[in-house]
């Protein structure tokens, strides 16, 4: 029985100690969680980013990694009704604590490892979208440029045009090939393009390319009518 005290009042002390450092610990919890949402506030209110995803990552991982565990708060008074002594209801272990705060820090790794995933998805589509607007940019100003060339006729989609320079500089459309020329055009050849109808250009050698969804379709289910005949 005095055994059974000893061992009660020790865990009465330890619970009172961890009662008695709950305060600071939920007072700095605080400041860190206002500290992260001022920061997300402060990204949000700007017109660029000023933070890289790797950034925000880490500010994450400050925030979550700690692995802290809050114990519920004790009503002395449940329902009215006081209790003789609270904190019995409420003790816990040493053991038991260990296996919170355990609990709590795994399921803080996890989620750093899920954001951690999900930012590195969203780069990767961010550097795709930089990269195809690089190239829609680049092609805009290509088929600029084509259609300022000079030019006596009116260009029709669905034609292939061939790209001329003189000696001047001055760079034309024609109808007429180096074929057409017999390999023997009276000025420099820059290269053939296909008019499409929304008025863009493709090199003429990939115009049949183009449409590659589509040919792989058509293959497809030209085969697999080939296969229901056999």
């Amino acid at each position: 029985m005095k055994r059974n005290s000893e061992e009660m009042d020790m865990g009465d002390n330890s619970l009172t100690s961890l009662e008695g450092s709950s305060a600071p610990k939920r007072a700095k919890e605080n400041q860190e969680e206002n500290s992260l949402l001022h920061l997300t506030m402060d990204i949000d209110s700007r017109d660029e980013p000023v933070a890289s995803e790797q950034s925000l990552l880490n500010v994450f991982k400050k925030f979550v990694g700690a692995g802290r565990h809050s114990m519920v708060e004790r009503d002395p008074n449940p329902t009215g009704h006081p209790l003789v002594n609270s904190n019995y209801v409420g003790k816990q272990s040493h053991y038991e604590m260990m296996d919170l705060e355990a609990d709590t820090s795994n399921a803080s790794q996890f989620i750093v490892a899920n954001m951690g995933n999900k930012v590195d998805q969203i780069g990767r589509q961010m550097k795709n979208l930089h990269e195809n607007l690089r190239q829609v940019m680049q092609d805009s100003l290509r088929d600029s440029q084509l259609h300022m060339a000079a030019c006596n006729f009116v260009k029709k989609p669905g034609q292939v045009y061939h790209l001329y320079e003189r000696p001047s500089g001055q760079k034309y459309f024609s109808m007429l090939s180096p074929q057409d020329w017999d390999g023997n055009s009276p000025h420099k050849f820059l290269g053939s393009w296909y008019l499409e109808a929304d008025q863009s250009w493709t090199p003429a050698e990939e115009r049949h390319a183009r449409f590659e969804g589509v040919t792989f379709i058509k293959k497809l289910l030209l085969d697999s009518k080939n296969k229901s005949i056999q």
